[in-house]
C-alpha cells in the first residue's frame, strides 16, 4: 500500500474582521457606499478602521503585513491578476459572468502565513452585490471570514 506523509497542516488558518486587514479595491469604488457598509459592518465585529486602499496604490509589502481582501477581477485589480496567473482564482470578465459574483477564501497564496479572500465579480454590477453579500456574510457570522 502507497503511503504519504504530508508535512505542513493544509487546514484554513482562522480570518476575523478583528485581524489586520487590507481590502484592496478597483481604483473607480473609492468611497462608494458599498465600500462604507463593508468598512462599518467589519468596525462593528472588532476591526479597527481597516486599511482600504484603491488598487493602483497597492504595493508588494502588503503581502507580509496583512490579510488581504481583494475585490474586482483580473482586468481591475493588481492583487486578483497576480492570484489569477498563479491559478488560484479565475475571476475575470467571463467568470462568474454578468451580475454574478464569487467570494472565495485562500490560504497563504503567496507564502508569508496571512490569507487573501477575493470577493470577484466580472462586472461593476455584480461587484457591487458581491461587496453586499460579503459585508452579509460578516454579520451573520458575527464577524468570522
Amino acid at each position: 500500500m502507497f503511503h504519504v506523509d504530508i508535512e505542513k497542516n493544509r487546514t484554513f488558518p482562522a480570518m476575523k474582521a478583528s485581524d489586520d486587514l487590507v481590502i484592496v479595491i478597483p481604483d473607480d469604488l473609492i468611497g462608494h457606499a458599498s465600500i462604507t457598509q463593508l468598512s462599518e459592518a467589519l468596525v462593528a465585529y472588532g476591526a479597527s478602521c481597516p486599511d482600504i486602499m484603491a488598487q493602483c496604490d497597492f504595493t508588494e509589502e502588503f503581502y507580509q503585513a496583512a490579510h488581504i481582501v481583494a475585490c474586482g477581477n483580473l482586468t481591475n485589480n493588481v492583487v486578483i491578476e497576480r492570484l489569477y496567473t498563479l491559478r488560484y482564482t479565475f475571476v475575470d470578465t467571463f467568470f462568474p459572468g454578468a451580475d454574478g459574483y464569487f467570494i472565495k477564501t485562500i490560504s497563504y497564496p503567496f507564502g508569508y502565513g496571512l490569507n487573501t479572500l477575493v470577493v470577484g465579480a466580472s462586472d461593476p454590477s455584480g461587484l457591487i452585490q458581491a461587496l453586499g453579500g460579503f459585508t452579509r456574510l460578516i454579520e451573520t457570522h458575527e464577524g468570522d471570514l
